[in-house]
This record gives C-alpha cells, structure tokens and sequence, in this order.
C-alpha cells in the first residue's frame, strides 16, 4: 500500500492543549488538540503554533501525557479545514506518538488504568506498551 499522506515529526510541545469532546455523526468522540513547535532541517526554518490533533482513546492519552516542554516524536498525516468564521486551518492528525522527553508520567499512567479499567484499552503480554482498542478494530475482530 502507498502511504501519500504521512508526516513525521520531532515535536517540542508548548502549554498549549485543548480536551473536548465533539459530535460527529451523532456519536461523541474525544478530541485533543496540542501545539507544538518543530525544529529546522537543513535548508528550512523551524516551524512555531504547528497543531497536532488525536481523537478517540488517543486524545486522552495525548492531553495527559503532554505538557509544556514534552518531546514527543509524531507519526500523523495533515488536514486542512475552514472553521465557521471563515479561517483556514492545516493541522497534524497524530496516528502514533513516542514520548522522549518531559511527559507527565504519573497523568499518564492514572489515565491509562483508569483507560483500562473502563475497558477502553487493554494490556497485551507480548508488548510491554499498552495496546489502544478502538472500536473500529473491534468490528473486524473474529
């Protein structure tokens, strides 16, 4: 499968973050929206206010793992969208996150259990890492 919209990124969280949830097609889903900032590469400029967004499970994990100065490297794919007023927006999907550096571990963890014990995720013996289930997964579980 050809991937045409993926974006990878290293990430220098700012204090900015937003937890909500929102309506689509009349199912209320998580969302969290973070900015970060992201490093230069050779030939460009760093990039200040870039948003990342995550919705579903992933949202929570996002909004309490994330503070300000929490590195993070970002799998995402981009977005764009034109708000009610009129502003145009482009904006990073996160599809994965790997904290580095400088996330509040001890949020983290309390929402993971609480996560889990909800049974909105769940811990696999092969993987050290908790596996996020979603329901989209689930429907095509056997």
């Amino acid at each position: 499968m050809t991937r045409t919209n993926a974006c990878n990124f290293l990430v220098d969280f700012t204090a900015n973050k937003v937890f909500k949830d929102i309506v689509r097609d009349g199912a209320k889903i998580p969302f969290c929206r973070v900015t970060g900032f992201v490093r230069s590469a050779p030939g460009s400029r760093p990039a200040d206010g870039v948003r990342f967004l995550c919705y579903g499970t992933k949202a929570y994990i996002v909004f309490a793992a994330v503070q300000r100065g929490t590195r993070a490297y970002v799998i995402s794919h981009v977005q764009t969208r034109t708000d009610t007023k009129g502003n145009y927006f482009t904006e990073f999907v996160i599809e994965d996150i790997q904290f580095i550096r400088g996330w509040n571990e001890e949020e983290l963890a309390r929402k993971t259990q609480e996560l889990i014990d909800i049974g909105a995720m769940s811990e696999t013996e092969e993987d050290a890492e908790y596996k996020l289930v979603t329901s989209e997964v689930l429907e095509y579980e056997e």
